[in-house]
């Protein structure tokens, strides 16, 4: 076991790679990103893009206040902050906002993660965001897509057991959320979501031995009116949720 921190800063860089193979991030603590931060920024119409894949292993038990296991983010035009985690688990993980994971993107950058297979599991936020927490502010972009894998076990304390999305975009093509708890949205809290049609993503709702719980509403998924932008299920797609979804009034497209 490695107890390490990992932090990619790349600030008037145009371009920085990293690959990590195997191993493990554990037990550190940071402000933000407890156990790595990826950080893209521009000045002065610059432009860099950072890269970080990990490729198995697993960061866990890391403690931050934003994004306890990673934080990804990115800060002005031109600006790309980018995560690529083939397999590997990012479990254990404690933080107020995105326990497992925080993404975050302002003064148009964009910021990306992308999961191939994988877990994202047994994080916890003590207010909101267990697994995921998405955050773009003054035309940034946002956008967390999983191609598979599971994201599951994951408890905040208010919205968002799996993942929260206060303004991005989630693009799930298989996989499973489940088992996530929340106040608000046991498995996903907000808008922007969609569902590819090729495969089938589920989200767990009462009934069901892998339910996502909401201690309020909406077990699978909240959506209220602030939160309905391009929020889609293409056919082919299972959903399973129960009638706490009745604050939902926007169109799943079938």
């Amino acid at each position: 076991m490695f107890h390490t921190l990992v932090q990619v800063f790349a600030y008037f860089v145009f371009k920085c790679t990293v690959i990590r193979k195997g191993g493990e991030i554990s037990y550190n603590t940071a402000w933000q990103g407890g156990g790595v931060s990826v950080v893209s920024s521009t000045s002065f119409d610059w432009s860099n893009t950072v890269l970080l894949i990990i490729k198995a292993g697993k960061i866990s038990n890391n403690t931050a206040s934003g994004g306890g296991g990673i934080k990804v983010s990115s800060f002005g035009g031109n600006s790309i902050a980018e995560f690529i985690m083939k397999n590997g688990e990012i479990s254990n993980n404690t933080a107020g906002s995105g326990g497992g994971i925080l993404l975050v993107s302002t003064y148009d950058g964009t910021t990306l993660f992308i999961m191939e297979n994988g877990k994202i599991n047994d994080n916890t936020a003590t207010n909101r965001g267990g697994g995921i927490t998405l955050n773009s502010t003054t035309d940034g972009t946002t956008l967390f897509t999983m191609e598979n894998g599971k994201i599951n076990d994951n408890t905040a304390t208010n919205n968002g057991g799996g993942i929260l999305n206060l303004s991005g975009s989630v693009i799930l093509s298989g996989g499973e959320i489940m088992n996530n708890s929340a106040d608000r949205g046991g498995g996903i809290y907000g808008g922007g979501i969609s569902f590819k049609k090729e495969t089938g993503s589920v989200i767990y709702g009462s009934g069901d031995a892998n339910a996502n719980t909401a201690s309020t509403s909406g077990d699978a998924v909240y959506v209220n009116e602030t939160y309905l932008r391009n929020t889609t299920v293409t056919s082919g797609q299972v959903l399973y949720y129960d009638q706490k979804l009745e604050t939902f009034s926007g169109d799943w497209t079938d």
